[in-house]
């Protein structure tokens, strides 16, 4: 969601994030463009959000210190996910009932 960034991540994060995932050719390169983007996520949407236990902003902060192999990053990734794809989904569902009463 938009609010999920700060920033200048809100109006071109979408066609920025695309070239430089694009442009990436080594795990450092990759690791730099999604520390760019943890560092853009807006830490009062995930507060707003009410995710269990606080565990969003523990595998944020976590980032920092997650040692710097694929495999370290792809469960990363995966518990980033994991977390935040039901909220998302909820979100979704939501706006489709909402447009559907109209």
């Amino acid at each position: 969601p938009e609010d999920a960034l700060v920033g200048a991540w809100r109006k071109s994060a979408h066609n920025l994030w695309i070239k430089r995932l694009r442009r990436t050719s080594t795990l450092v390169e990759l690791l730099q463009v999604l520390a760019d983007f943890v560092g853009a996520i807006n830490e009062d949407w995930l507060l707003q959000c009410k995710f269990p236990d606080g565990v969003v902003v523990e595998t944020i902060a976590s980032f920092a210190s997650m040692p710097h192999t694929s495999s370290a990053l792809a469960l990363w990734l995966v518990k980033l996910d994991a977390i935040i794809a039901p909220y998302l989904d909820r979100v979704q569902t939501q706006k489709r009932q909402g447009n559907g009463k109209s």
